[in-house]
């Protein structure tokens, strides 16, 4: 079910890159505070609350790929209809699953790919409906920061960009120089539900209670 006037159509609809850990390995920095099995609901809610919000904002998760090396976190993907792509193990981190995903995806016909997080507990669809508008069309990307605007949060790019992903420490710098340098013409978003990654147990804090995880609408 679409909602209308939300996300691009047709052949101009970004396909979503979803990297994920997994229910066990995910948000090993909440150790401090949440046992395993807490961790492993919070990582469940976290990825279906990420695929809530693509839903909504798409229609379908026909387009979007979760490239993950656990079998739980495939399985519940499949069954919400998201394409799955099994990371080899071991495991090389973000910018190896997110190559992989947008490869896919391009083979699939992607034109554009928005690479984004599993831990964005304010996700909206607005957020995502402003990501797809800055980048437009051609040769333009999006991207959004982490709070403390070093990281990358949200990465929009055409699919056939030749591009090295750099996530990590202070890969929101060197994601736009890179792209600039390849002629691509960057904005930058800074809309909450993007820049809001759920890591420490400060920020779990944060969006404890007031109805922040109820909503992911506009």
């Amino acid at each position: 079910m679409r909602t209308p006037g939300t996300s691009p159509s047709g052949r101009h609809a970004p396909w979503i890159i979803l990297p994920v850990r997994g229910e066990a390995a995910g948000k090993s920095r909440l150790a401090a505070v949440l046992d395993p099995i807490e961790r492993m609901r919070l990582n469940r809610k976290l990825l279906r609350r990420t695929l809530d919000a693509i839903e909504h904002w798409q229609g379908s998760l026909a387009h979007c790929i979760v490239v993950s090396p656990c079998a739980r976190t495939a399985a519940s993907a499949l069954a919400r209809g998201a394409v799955v792509l099994s990371e080899p193990l071991p495991r090389r981190g973000l910018n190896r699953a997110a190559a992989l995903g947008v490869k896919l995806a391009a083979r699939r016909g992607a034109l554009r790919v928005l690479i984004l997080p599993g831990d964005l507990a304010l996700l909206r669809v607005a957020s995502l409906n402003g990501m797809a508008r800055a980048a437009g069309a051609g040769a333009r990307a999006a991207i959004a920061p982490d709070r403390a605007g070093s990281g990358t949060n949200a990465l929009l790019i055409p699919a056939g960009a030749r591009f090295r992903f750099a996530f990590g420490a202070d890969s929101f710098a060197r994601h736009v120089a890179a792209l600039r340098a390849r002629g691509y013409a960057v904005t930058v978003r800074t809309d909450q539900g993007l820049c809001f990654d759920l890591d420490t147990p400060q920020d779990l804090a944060a969006v404890a209670g007031a109805g922040l995880w109820q909503s992911f609408g506009t």
